[in-house]
């Protein structure tokens, strides 16, 4: 997937941790007083604090996150235009009163609302975003600690834990659609557009989804919201729900992050560093120092972390 760049910087929480937040165009969303209201009621409802980190690459930026008071997310736009892609989408959760419905219906009501709205409807074809978020499982209202993820793309979902060592540990809660997937694969081979494209990443071989139209194009996602000049070649934009059930004595927050963290940290390095503190910047930070050492492209990143308290 071409490397996406964005522009914001923002922390919201429920620590003591506080970052400032700086607001470069064109993303127009930015902490406001609605966002801190959703907070406030998602952490009275669930027994959880909300931090969030959004900070830009190398040139502008393309990611972006939506807080509601039962469900917050991370996008992670591509594209030419993607920024303004995800800015739209942001302002549909925004105003969304669908937050509480099946995730795949929410996917078709957000897809249709981006292909009618004047702002978006030319821009998915070339353009797209990933998604992955989490909310009160809507069928487990009653349970403060039933979980429903969404995910469409490679964004991902991370659980903090103790392990039974007592030491600070981490497993992934997501899989990506990507082509490394068997089913995936699979799916896109079948279908009658379909080609593969290999591609050597920054640090790893890559699968890229490509549809010729005029040229080349190509994501390294099989699912994603827009991009549709590849759903001839397979591309959904259909998500991928899992349950998640908080343990008290074990876990200790989930942290949602764009490719912008996880393309850059081994686990091994992710695991090392929550050791060593548990706030969003100093992850950050260790993105940072070894993007400079090993391509010197700093892609965005954004985080957001439940914390239970």
């Amino acid at each position: 997937m071409p490397k996406r760049h964005r522009e914001k910087s923002a922390q919201l929480t429920g620590d003591s941790d506080q970052q400032k937040a700086v607001q470069v165009p064109p993303i127009k969303k930015r902490k406001t007083c609605e966002d801190e209201e959703n907070i406030q009621k998602a952490e009275k409802k669930q027994t959880y604090s909300v931090e969030i980190l959004c900070e830009r690459g190398n040139i502008y930026n393309q990611d972006a996150y939506f807080v509601m008071p039962n469900m917050v997310g991370v996008l992670d736009g591509h594209g030419s235009l993607g920024h303004n892609l995800v800015t739209e989408i942001v302002s549909f959760f925004d105003q969304t009163k669908l937050q509480n419905t099946p995730a795949e219906l929410m996917m078709d009501e957000l897809v249709s609302h981006l292909k009618e709205a004047k702002e978006t409807k030319h821009l998915m074809t070339f353009n797209g975003s990933t998604l992955v978020a989490i909310r009160q499982h809507p069928e487990h209202q009653d349970d403060p600690k039933h979980f429903q993820i969404i995910q469409v793309g490679d964004s991902r979902c991370l659980r903090v834990f103790k392990n039974e060592k007592d030491e600070i540990d981490i497993e992934w809660l997501t899989i990506d659609h990507d082509l490394t997937s068997p089913e995936e694969h699979k799916r896109v081979i079948d279908s009658e557009n379909g080609t593969i494209i290999a591609r050597r990443g920054r640090s790893k071989t890559l699968c890229y989804l490509g549809l010729k139209i005029d040229g080349e194009y190509s994501v390294n996602m099989s699912r994603a919201i827009g991009d549709e000049h590849l759903i001839p070649g397979g591309l959904l934009h259909t998500p991928s729900t899992y349950d998640f059930i908080q343990h008290e004595e074990k876990d200790i927050c989930l942290i949602l992050m764009s490719d912008g963290i996880s393309d850059v940290l081994t686990d091994d390095e992710i695991r090392e560093q929550l050791q060593s503190s548990l706030t969003l910047p100093s992850i950050y930070e260790k993105v940072k120092e070894l993007t400079y050492e090993r391509s010197g492209r700093l892609d965005d990143a954004t985080m957001v972390k439940l914390k239970w308290i």
